[in-house]
């Protein structure tokens, strides 16, 4: 068993290994197409002219095919762009109406519990529910973003 783990393991590295020398050993000034690389259109045309001896006939057509799918490609990313902002308003519009539903379930809940409770029971409830309101949110109150210690500001932390 422990074997078969350790050629698995020694297969991948080698793999990866491999791959990397694959990659890093291709040639830098080689310019690459339009449609894979990151060379512009105009520096890929001089290569071409170059290495093929275009005619200018030749590059004036190559010019307008790689035109036209540079105008091709940017209308399919503005429609892809399209599409995430409106997924985004969705996304945003369902979040609230959660976060509305959750809300009215969360007062009809306390509603329920307080009309089991007794008065002096329902007063410490309501005292507990506001010092709950007060507290920070529970992303700020575990760390979050700003990267505070977990658990700093709830009431139970000890330094």
């Amino acid at each position: 068993m422990r074997h078969s783990y350790l050629t698995k393991m020694l297969t991948m590295v080698i793999v990866t290994l491999m791959f990397q020398l694959v990659v890093f050993a291709q040639p830098k000034d080689r310019p690459m197409p339009p449609t894979g690389g990151h060379v512009p259109p105009d520096e890929f045309i001089k290569e071409l002219k170059k290495e093929l001896n275009l005619t200018s006939e030749q590059e004036d057509k190559i010019q307008r095919i790689l035109n036209s799918q540079q105008a091709e490609m940017n209308k399919m990313f503005e429609a892809e762009k399209q599409k995430q902002e409106i997924k985004r308003e969705e996304m945003k519009k369902e979040h609230d109406t959660m976060r509305e539903q959750m809300e009215k379930q969360r007062k009809e809940i306390d509603a329920q519990m307080t009309s089991v409770l007794t008065k002096e029971q329902a007063k410490k409830f309501e005292e507990m529910q506001k010092k709950h309101s007060e507290m920070p949110p529970p992303r700020e109150r575990q760390g979050g973003r700003e990267g505070k210690p977990i658990h700093e500001g709830c009431p139970d932390h000890r330094e």
